[in-house]
């Protein structure tokens, strides 16, 4: 049995990476990343350190880890290598 996050469990064969780090919302419905970094967030009262509500917060990071995804491809397709990097498998989507 392995705790995931937001206090879900999963029964049986371990998870693999993905799996443990997806958070649910209270219907049992997936969280995207924006949404569970902004309950880690408030959870742990980071927003306090500058005043900024949780949600801001949450999307300003998010953006920054896109913009990073975006730089890493693009340095890759500049090498002549695969531009599918080893974060695009460990980031949830909302259709995963």
């Amino acid at each position: 049995m392995v705790l995931l996050a937001g206090g879900g469990f999963v029964v049986g064969s371990p998870p693999n990476l993905k799996t443990c780090i997806m958070a649910y919302k209270e219907d049992g419905s997936k969280m995207t990343f924006e949404e569970a970094l902004t309950n880690l967030i408030n959870k742990y009262s980071e927003e306090n350190g500058s005043n900024t509500p949780d949600f801001i917060l949450a999307k300003y990071m998010y953006e920054c880890l896109e913009n990073f995804n975006s730089a890493v491809s693009a340095r890759e397709k500049w090498y002549g290598r695969d531009a599918k990097t080893y974060i695009d498998n460990l980031m949830p989507t909302d259709n995963s």
